[in-house]
């Protein structure tokens, strides 16, 4: 699970060489509702796919999360594993 919080907690955009590498959760403002949560699965969902395939996440779900921290579980195997992540919200750009 390292390998995955190595890619969710960057904001696309910080590395010069890889601007599009990242996790684009990091453009919501907030995950506070449920549709918020299930967005920023999806975010992470992508994000996983693309830059780290061979890890295998089959899916993503977000819990309730407190400020400034982004609780999250990872399916792969058929198992659930639990993560979390800094949010590091950034004001410069949202979703695309």
């Amino acid at each position: 699970m390292e390998r995955a919080r190595l890619v969710l907690e960057v904001v696309p955009g910080e590395r010069r060489r890889e601007p599009a590498f990242g996790c684009r959760v990091h453009f919501l403002p907030e995950i506070e509702t449920e549709e918020d949560r299930q967005l920023a699965a999806a975010l992470i969902e992508e994000s996983l796919e693309i830059w780290l395939p061979a890890l295998g996440v089959e899916r993503a779900r977000v819990d309730p999360s407190e400020d400034g921290v982004i609780h999250l579980r990872l399916r792969r195997g058929g198992a659930w594993q639990s993560l979390s992540i800094a949010h590091r919200r950034s004001v410069r750009r949202r979703i695309p």
